[in-house]
């Protein structure tokens, strides 16, 4: 189902991950996958370690010296070349597995963290930067904020035209111009207080629909 929502990771100072998604943004679907993860210790020991090699796409990448291979649309001069039955384009030289992985999309059943691991052998994970997503909460409904250095696993709502303060996490994307107020926090746990997915879901529903 098209909801949409944003899936941010902190580390040590850093938006490290800020990733739209186009799919069941909803607690139900989205939240309970990225609790899943968030529960397996094992799994986030592994991201922080993997997670410094993670950054943000910028001019300063050349997209000749990077897999490009999950995004086939994209079409660069010299390794790339039309395909001739019309589905895209393709690099003619293999990319190496030495090379830093560029990730623009998801795809519906892929979930961004499971994702990074999957290439944590790579010496670098090249990602889009959907941070300011988060301003306009009439498009954003949802997003899900895992927050290592305060040691938080935050939901936050949207369709916000007020309430919304300074001190809020997005506060500073607001625009003037708009009706509408960034993403606001519906609510934070502690990582090592996470909850099971029918509390998660409840809480979630019954303080959305308090607010």
């Amino acid at each position: 189902m098209g909801t949409r929502s944003l899936t941010v990771v902190i580390h040590k100072g850093e938006i490290k991950v800020a990733r739209y998604g186009q799919w069941d943004g909803y607690p139900e679907s989205l939240g309970i996958s990225t609790l899943s993860f968030l529960r397996n210790s094992a799994k986030v020991e592994l991201l922080k370690q993997v997670l410094p090699k993670v950054c943000f796409f910028s001019t300063s990448h050349s997209p000749e010296n990077m897999d490009m291979s999950r995004n086939p649309g994209i079409y660069f001069e010299g390794n790339w070349g039309n395909d001739p039955e019309g589905n895209g384009t393709f690099r003619h030289t293999a990319p190496g597995t030495n090379d830093p992985i560029f990730i623009s999309g998801l795809r519906e059943d892929e979930h961004i963290l499971e994702l990074i691991l999957g290439y944590k052998d790579r010496v670098g994970i090249i990602l889009t930067d959907a941070y300011g997503f988060a301003a306009e909460s009439l498009w954003c409904p949802w997003a899900y904020v895992t927050d290592f250095d305060r040691n938080t696993f935050e939901v936050y709502c949207g369709f916000i035209s007020g309430g919304i303060a300074p001190a809020d996490r997005f506060y500073h994307l607001y625009k003037e111009v708009s009706d509408y107020y960034p993403v606001k926090l519906l609510v934070r746990f502690p990582l090592d207080q996470l909850p099971g997915d029918d509390e998660f879901i409840v809480t979630c529903r019954k303080l959305l629909k308090e607010r």
